[in-house]
């Protein structure tokens, strides 16, 4: 009898969040892994670089609800992100 186990990508990251709004020139760069072009529904991981091109704008919603938007030429890592939804505690850390 075979044995079906889910997919998992290349690079072993946690899951923060989903892109909720995009605008062309959005891209995004888990770590380990390659370029993707970023579309609404997406998941987000830890240590994942997000850029927009000159015309881009990206929003990111966060585990816990919070949201991050990007303006166009933006270049951010999304280094951490933590939610306790039982005490309702978090963090984020971004860098660039």
């Amino acid at each position: 009898m075979g044995l079906l186990l889910p997919a998992t990508p290349s690079w072993s990251a946690t899951e923060v969040g989903v892109t909720s709004a995009v605008l062309p020139n959005a891209h995004g760069t888990p770590p380990g892994g390659a370029t993707r072009i970023m579309q609404i529904g997406l998941d987000v991981v830890s240590n994942e670089q997000v850029t927009t091109g000159p015309k881009g704008k990206l929003q990111l919603l966060f585990l816990d609800g919070s949201a991050l938007t990007l303006g166009p030429n933006s270049d951010v890592t999304i280094d951490t992100s933590a939610y306790d939804p039982d005490s309702g505690t978090g963090h984020l850390a971004t860098s660039n």
